[in-house]
């Protein structure tokens, strides 16, 4: 492991001593700090300055790498080695393919599937009737420790898998692939709503974690990107002062490659919804996910995207629950759509104020009193506000 994380990672610099250089930097520059002048320093600690710059532009040069049928190979051993049932052997990994993924191109894509499918229940070792000393018959999963001896009890290597894909999944590096690639998100989403089969604390704490870390940090951003009317002249024009080719064809086929990713955005979205609606309806289902599931629910509604009636009524009915977290859920969800038929009703299909959220009530209007009011106006206004209105004659107020 050692030898994979240095040769995939540590290209032209290594990054342990890259820190240490900059922490003893740090450490250098506050006590060789003079009063009255804070930008005299002694030349020893130019020279690390300018020693430490190079290193984190070598650094840097290191990311962002192509990737070969080795670089594949050592990346996925890597994935393997961190959803190990050991624990140090995941520590190890786990810090190696973190360092890794940022390095090369597509590495988060790359050990994507062997995470999410990490997270997948797969108890499938045989369940067989021993006896123990008391007598007493109980239902364990027993697997043969040689031929023509006893049954043992194996070590559940799913939990550990699923340890070790959560607590890659935490790490900010791939974090963000979680919150923005569709690709990957509606699987992710429900993989974590189902995860009730893993009755370990500490599977359960990462998971409950995973779900908090989320509703942190997701935002959610309009599928469609919004560009002025001069991107054309802008690309052009940085094509030309960086001597890059530019063809008249190349805008168009990313902007057609936008749109198709925007549409498989949006019917990734639709699906997910309807999956998590479904899930819902699910009887056997624990109360603390039916809250996980209501809380994804609650903040992937978009105000450009209307609310299925089947959300709708189970939100509903989610108001009488006996679960003071089930009515406090349904409540928010329920205003948040009502909110959102607000903004849309206001913006009149508008998708570019339905991203901004910048609707305004057709029915404001704006009015300008005159410069000289009558010294009682105000309290006229406040008066008015309480007066009782004559509904058989309206026009009387």
């Amino acid at each position: 492991m050692k030898a994979t994380r240095i040769f995939l990672s540590d290209h032209g610099i290594d990054a342990g001593t890259c820190d240490l250089g900059r922490r003893g930097y740090i450490f250098l520059k506050q006590i060789h700090r003079y009063p009255g002048d804070k930008k005299l320093y002694p030349r020893l600690l130019r020279c690390r300055r300018s020693g430490l710059r190079h290193a984190m532009r070598m650094r840097a040069n290191s990311q962002g790498r192509e990737k070969t049928e080795i670089h594949d190979a050592l990346i996925l051993d890597l994935t393997d080695l961190s959803l190990s049932q050991y624990t140090e052997v995941r520590k190890m990994s786990q810090s190696a393919l973190l360092r890794a993924v940022m390095c090369f191109q597509g590495g988060r894509k790359l050990i994507f599937p062997s995470l999410l499918k990490a997270l997948e229940s797969s108890s499938k070792s045989p369940i067989q009737i021993c006896t123990c000393e008391s007598g007493i018959d109980k239902q364990r999963r027993l697997v043969p420790m040689y031929a023509n001896t006893e049954w043992i009890e194996p070590i559940d290597t799913d939990y550990e898998s699923m340890k070790g894909a959560l607590h890659l999944l935490t790490s900010k590096s791939l974090a963000l692939t979680c919150l923005r690639d569709w690709r990957y998100v509606p699987e992710y989403i429900l993989l974590l709503c189902k995860a009730h089969h893993a009755d370990k604390p500490s599977v359960q704490a990462l998971v409950r974690r995973c779900f908090l870390e989320y509703l942190l940090n997701l935002t959610n951003a309009s599928f469609k990107v919004f560009t002025s009317g001069d991107l054309s002249g802008a690309v052009k024009h940085f094509c030309d002062f960086h001597l890059l080719e530019h063809g008249s064809d190349a805008l168009h086929r990313l902007s057609t490659k936008s749109e198709n990713r925007r549409l498989n955005s949006i019917q990734a979205y639709e699906n997910l919804i309807v999956s998590l609606t479904e899930l819902l309806k699910d009887e056997s289902l624990h109360w603390r996910y039916q809250a996980m599931v209501m809380g994804f629910l609650d903040i992937f509604l978009r105000p450009e995207i209307p609310v299925n009636l089947d959300l709708a009524q189970i939100e509903t009915k989610g108001l009488l629950s006996e679960m003071p977290a089930i009515r406090s859920l349904s409540i928010s969800t329920l205003t948040h759509v009502m909110l959102d038929i607000k903004v849309r009703t206001n913006a009149q299909g508008d998708p570019l104020t339905l991203a901004t959220r910048k609707a305004v009530n057709p029915l404001t209007r704006a009015v300008t009193l005159p410069n000289d009011v009558p010294d009682d106006f105000t309290w006229e206004y406040l008066k008015a506000s309480v007066t009782e209105i004559n509904y058989q004659k309206p026009e009387s107020w």
